[in-house]
């Protein structure tokens, strides 16, 4: 079942060693199962042809117990 995170991003501006402007962003985040993300992925033509650690450049394959999957798509072509 998804569930949707929310949460705020704050960005500040220095210069000179002072915050001259703040920016406060709104964020809401979806999370998926393996599996509705898969079927939705399918439905909307997309093919998976890899699923990887979320760790940035590791190209390491994921496995059902991380947390945070990317997954590699083609499209689908039809026949």
């Amino acid at each position: 079942t998804s569930c949707i995170e929310t949460g705020l991003f704050r960005y500040e501006l220095w210069e000179a060693n002072k915050i001259s402007r703040v920016e406060v962003e709104d964020y809401h985040v979806r999370h998926y199962e393996l599996l509705e993300i898969e079927r939705l992925l399918n439905q909307h033509g997309l093919k998976v042809i890899g699923k990887w650690q979320a760790e940035p450049h590791s190209r390491k394959e994921a496995t059902n117990s991380d947390k945070v999957v990317l997954y590699e798509c083609v499209k689908s072509s039809m026949a």
